[in-house]
C-alpha cells in the first residue's frame, strides 16, 4: 500500500521533519516536507498527496487553519496534526468538524504514528474519490507568479546568484511542469550585473552544448520584458526527485548495495566524461548538483559556474566552486583544467561509496591546507571489504598533484569499467543486481 502513497510533513523544525523522513521512508512512502503553510499549499498544487502530517504551532500560521484550507481546497486529503503543546481545545474541535482525521502528541510513538497513517488510508479508500491538481485558474487565484509565459507552481531550490522554480506553460498549465532558474538580486549582483547576466548566459549556452541523458536538458533561455528590472532565465527539463546531497542526509545512499552506488558514480563519470569533451569545465561537481530520481538515474545540473572554451570571465580574487569539493589548485587560482573536475568527481566518489567526505575541517583555511597537504583515510581503514581496485581508482582521482591524476574522466570511465567488468566474473550476484537497476532505468527512460 505504501509504496504508491505520498506524505506531506509541514513542520517549521528541520529536525523534526528528518526525524519524520527517516521513518516513514522505512514503509517506503513518498515524502515531501515544507516549513510552512504557504510552502505547503505550493506542494499541494503540484502533487497528489495522501497524507498531510502538520505541527500545530507554526510561526506563519498554526496546523489547524492550515489544514482547514487543505480540506477546503484538497478535501479527500488525509489531515493528521502533531502537537507538543496543550492547544486540545481548539485541536478537538478541528477533530469535531472534520478538519482533521487524528492528532498525535509529541513526542509520536513510530508505531502509532504508522497506524494512525494506514487508517487514514483506508479511511480514504473507502470514501473518497482522488481529486486532479488544481488548474492554472486556481494556481493564480493563489498568487502564484508568471514568468516568461510559465505559470510558477513552487520554489525548487536556490543558490547564491539563482532561484529555481517549478513551473507549467501558459496558457492553460495542463502540460508537462519544467524548471525555471532565474537571477537572483544580490548586492553583489547588483554591484557587478553584466558579468552575472553573462555568466548566466554562459550557463545555459555550457548546458545546451552537452547532449547527454545524465545531463540536464535546457529548453531555452532568455530576459523578461520587465522594462524596470529585466530577468536573466533558464528554461530546463524537471527531473522529480532528490539531491544526492538530500540523499546522503536522510541516510538514504546506506540503503543502497555497492552496485547501486557504483552505477550513480559511472553515470557522473560518464555524463563528466561527455562534459569535459566538449571543453567545458563544470566546477561545481558536488552531492547538491547531482539529482537522482527514483530509479537511481542521475542528472548533472547547474552549470552556473562553468567555462566554455576560450572563456576568461571571472572576478578579480573569485574562487570557483564548493570548498569542500574544491582540488587543492582550485583554492589558488580560478585557471584549472578539467583534472579539477575529476578530483571533485573524487571527493563524491569517495562520500558516495564510504559515507563520508575525505577532508574534513573547521573553517575555510584549515580546509584548504587539509586539502592541499592530508591525505584520506585510506577506503579499506574504514571498511575492510572495500574492492582494492576502486581504492586504486579512488586514490588516483584524488592526487594532489593534477600531473599525477587522471587526465581525464574518459580515463576514469575506463578504470572503472573495466572493475566492474572484472567484478561481474568473480561474483554473479554483482552483475545480476547492476543489471536489475540498470534495466529499470532504462525503461523509466524509454518511458520518458
Amino acid at each position: 500500500m505504501s509504496e504508491s502513497r505520498t506524505i506531506l510533513c509541514v513542520d517549521d523544525e528541520i529536525h523534526i521533519l528528518n526525524c519524520l523522513n527517516r521513518v516513514l521512508r522505512r514503509d517506503r512512502y513518498r515524502i515531501l516536507t515544507a516549513t510552512s503553510g504557504p510552502e505547503a499549499m505550493r506542494l499541494l498544487c503540484e502533487n497528489t498527496v495522501d497524507v498531510v502530517i502538520s505541527d500545530q504551532r507554526m510561526p506563519e500560521q498554526n496546523g489547524t487553519v492550515f489544514l482547514q484550507n487543505v480540506k477546503d481546497k484538497f478535501p479527500d486529503v488525509v489531515r493528521i496534526i502533531l502537537s507538543g503543546y496543550a492547544d486540545v481545545n481548539d485541536i478537538l474541535d478541528a477533530i469535531n468538524t472534520g478538519e482533521i482525521f487524528r492528532f498525535l502528541v509529541k513526542p509520536w510513538n513510530d508505531d502509532e504514528l504508522r497506524d494512525t497513517i494506514r487508517a487514514g488510508i483506508v479511511h480514504h479508500d473507502r470514501h473518497a474519490t482522488r481529486r486532479a491538481r488544481p488548474t492554472t485558474t486556481a494556481m493564480q487565484q493563489m498568487g502564484f507568479p508568471v514568468i516568461a509565459g510559465h505559470q510558477i507552481v513552487r520554489k525548487l531550490g536556490q543558490g547564491s546568484t539563482g532561484v529555481v522554480y517549478l513551473a507549467q506553460k501558459l496558457p492553460d498549465g495542463n502540460g508537462e511542469f519544467c524548471a525555471i532558474k532565474v537571477l537572483k538580486v544580490t548586492p553583489q549582483v547588483a554591484e557587478n550585473r553584466k558579468y552575472f547576466i553573462e555568466r548566466f548566459r554562459r550557463e545555459a549556452d555550457a548546458a545546451s552544448r552537452v547532449d547527454h541523458p545524465n545531463v540536464v536538458t535546457i529548453a531555452k533561455y532568455g530576459v523578461t520584458k520587465d522594462a524596470e528590472h529585466p530577468t536573466p532565465y533558464i528554461v530546463m527539463e524537471y527531473i522529480p526527485g532528490e539531491t544526492l546531497k538530500q540523499m546522503i542526509n536522510f541516510g538514504e545512499i546506506e540503503n543502497l548495495s555497492l552496485p547501486q552506488r557504483l552505477d550513480i558514480f559511472r553515470q557522473i563519470a560518464d555524463a563528466l566524461a561527455t562534459i569535459n569533451r566538449h571543453d567545458i569545465l563544470h566546477r561545481d561537481i558536488k552531492p547538491d548538483n547531482i539529482i537522482v530520481d527514483e530509479h537511481h538515474q542521475i542528472k548533472i545540473t547547474d552549470f552556473g559556474i562553468a567555462r566554455l572554451p576560450n572563456s576568461d570571465l571571472t572576478l578579480t580574487r573569485e574562487v570557483f566552486g564548493t570548498p569542500n569539493y574544491l582540488s587543492p589548485e582550485a583554492f589558488l587560482t580560478a585557471k584549472v583544467d578539467q583534472r579539477s573536475d575529476i578530483f571533485s568527481l573524487g571527493v563524491l566518489a569517495y562520500e558516495l561509496l564510504l559515507g563520508s567526505r575525505p577532508f574534513v575541517a573547521d573553517n575555510l583555511p584549515m580546509l584548504a591546507l587539509v586539502v592541499q597537504t592530508k591525505r584520506p583515510v585510506e577506503p579499506r581503514l574504514l571498511d575492510p571489504t572495500f574492492p582494492h581496485a576502486l581504492q586504486k581508482i579512488l586514490a588516483k582521482m584524488l592526487k594532489k598533484n593534477p600531473r599525477f591524476r587522471y587526465q581525464t574522466a574518459d580515463a576514469v570511465l575506463q578504470d572503472l569499467d573495466s572493475y566492474l567488468s572484472d567484478s561481474f566474473e568473480i561474483d554473479p550476484s554483482l552483475n545480476a543486481a547492476c543489471e536489475q537497476d540498470w534495466s529499470r532505468r532504462h525503461a523509466s527512460m524509454v518511458r520518458m
